[in-house]
């Protein structure tokens, strides 16, 4: 299993529009987590993979606002 954190725009001033992508290449499950201040918009609010290969992509719609979708469950 593996995390990965989003940071605040203070920390990493990612530009609005900003595209990230993601895969689990292997067995254990990768979920994104949201650093302090930081909001995600996803649908169902799902945020971790499915299985392996699973993909997904964030973008970055405001200071603090990211969508993300993908192969993501609760």
């Amino acid at each position: 299993a593996m995390t990965v954190t989003v940071p605040t725009h203070a920390s990493v001033p990612f530009p609005i529009g900003t595209r990230c992508e993601g895969v689990q290449w292997n067995t254990g499950e990768v979920t994104v987590t949201a650093g302090s201040g930081v909001t995600f918009g996803s649908p169902g609010g799902f945020l971790d993979t499915t299985v392996q290969y699973s993909g997904w992509v964030m973008t970055k719609m405001a200071s603090n606002i990211w969508w993300i979708v993908g192969d993501l469950e609760a």
